[in-house]
């Protein structure tokens, strides 16, 4: 939860700074990235060792959800802001699919 928690502040920077506030400074980008990289070392470590009980097959088919939303964020997302849809929706939608994940990731949790 913290990673993921982390990963909605990483979304939140560009949304509401740069596109909702106009701020153009670089110490946002590092911000964001920094933000991004500690949300991806929190999340990805737990994650895949949380799941290595469950099984090769389920291991493979939960790393194959990166490149899905990878293909939904940069060929769908990308299409529709070829048609005019404001950059800043990806910001949003992504942000909007985490808290999901997060409650499907803890609903199908192992026991503790």
């Amino acid at each position: 939860v913290l990673g993921l928690g982390g990963d909605v502040c990483r979304l939140g920077d560009p949304s509401s700074c740069i596109y909702g506030a106009g701020m153009t400074d670089l110490w946002l980008v590092q911000l964001s990235y920094g933000l991004g990289g500690v949300a991806v070392g929190l999340f990805e470590g737990t994650f895949l060792s949380v799941i290595s009980p469950l099984g090769k097959n389920t291991k493979t088919f939960v790393i194959m959800g990166a490149p899905l939303g990878f293909f939904i964020n940069n060929t769908i997302l990308a299409t529709f802001n070829y048609y005019g849809m404001p950059s800043v929706v990806y910001y949003y939608f992504t942000a909007a699919c985490l808290p999901f994940a997060m409650w499907i990731f803890h609903r199908n949790r192992p026991p503790v």
